[in-house]
């Protein structure tokens, strides 16, 4: 009799084990629904819970590395944002002050900035300028760096820039005749 109402108390998905001792008594915990256990959830979770960590971990890693990628100013991302907030009197955000490298560069040609313009807006690059003033390749190249390191030398002097930011800038900017002639020429325009 308790057998029979204890079935009619079970839920529909459950089962009753009959399972008899050896010696033909019935065994206690044979009279028990066998439930379906709910622990092949816990690795899924523990699985999920592990992908998420790795992709927040992933992202917060690419975040990183893209934040101290060069920009197209040829400063990072960081010192941007730090130096648009704390910029020495007389700064900018750009590399160096091109208007220093224009002055020092006409001054080696002994012209103003404003007939060097004037030249490179009708068409002559500064190569041609400084050829044309008697101006050989070896002392174009010379009063290039000349100017670059001018300009370097200002801006580290104000504290816009670092001794190895002048390092960085000079690696980057002194180039091949041609390279280096299209940023003078560029730096009149």
């Amino acid at each position: 009799m308790f057998r029979t109402e204890y079935k009619e108390k079970m839920m529909p998905n459950e089962i009753m084990h009959d399972s008899f001792l050896p010696d033909g008594e019935a065994s206690p915990l044979g009279n028990r629904p066998v439930r379906h256990s709910r622990k092949r959830l816990l690795p899924l979770l523990l699985l999920l819970l592990g992908v998420v960590i790795l992709a927040g971990g992933g992202i917060g890693l690419v975040s990183l590395l893209n934040a101290h990628q060069p920009t197209a100013s040829g400063i990072s991302a960081s010192a941007s944002k730090v130096g648009q907030q704390s910029l020495p009197q007389g700064c900018t955000p750009a590399r160096i002050p091109l208007n220093v490298v224009a002055q020092d560069a006409a001054n080696g040609l002994h012209l103003t900035v404003d007939r060097v313009k004037t030249q490179v807006h009708a068409g002559k690059t500064f190569a041609q300028i400084a050829t044309a003033r008697g101006i050989t390749a070896q002392q174009l190249r010379a009063l290039e760096i000349h100017a670059l390191q001018q300009a370097n030398n200002y801006w580290l002097g104000l504290g816009c820039i670092t001794r190895q930011d002048v390092t960085n800038n000079m690696q980057r900017d002194v180039g091949d005749a041609a390279y280096m002639d299209s940023e003078f020429t560029d730096a009149f325009r």
